[in-house]
């Protein structure tokens, strides 16, 4: 018996570990904790190797910070 098709699975399952680490960030998550749930030696692997942030990203965090005015968050 042949294992069941998952094709949302398709490609590399390690995306996986990259979508998560990202969604943990996104969540407050500190890059420490994040790096130990991974089994990382160093943050530094998971910040630049695993975590994708975009600029939708960047501008949020800069709102929540009160640096970035709500109205430039939504652009």
């Amino acid at each position: 018996m042949s294992p069941p098709s998952l094709p949302w699975l398709s490609g590399n399952t390690h995306m996986l570990r990259h979508t998560h680490a990202t969604e943990l960030i996104r969540q407050g998550v500190p890059i420490e904790v994040v790096a130990r749930l991974l089994t990382h030696r160093s943050s530094t692997t998971t910040s630049q190797t695993y975590v994708h942030l975009d600029v939708a990203d960047v501008r949020a965090e800069l709102a929540r910070c009160g640096v970035w005015a709500d109205s430039q968050a939504a652009r």
